[in-house]
């Protein structure tokens, strides 16, 4: 339920939301992921 309202005010306020998880399924929901491996940030393909 929070994630659904950190999502809506995203799109209500034309704003980024930076959120850090372990959640594989939570982090599929958003438009971009990226990940910290071996020290470097890479983007996720789809």
């Amino acid at each position: 339920m929070i994630f659904s309202l950190f999502l809506k005010l995203v799109k209500e306020q034309n704003t980024a939301l930076l959120m850090v998880t372990h959640n594989h399924s939570l982090a599929k929901k958003l438009d971009r992921q990226l990940v910290l491996d071996k020290g470097l940030v890479q983007e996720m393909c789809a």
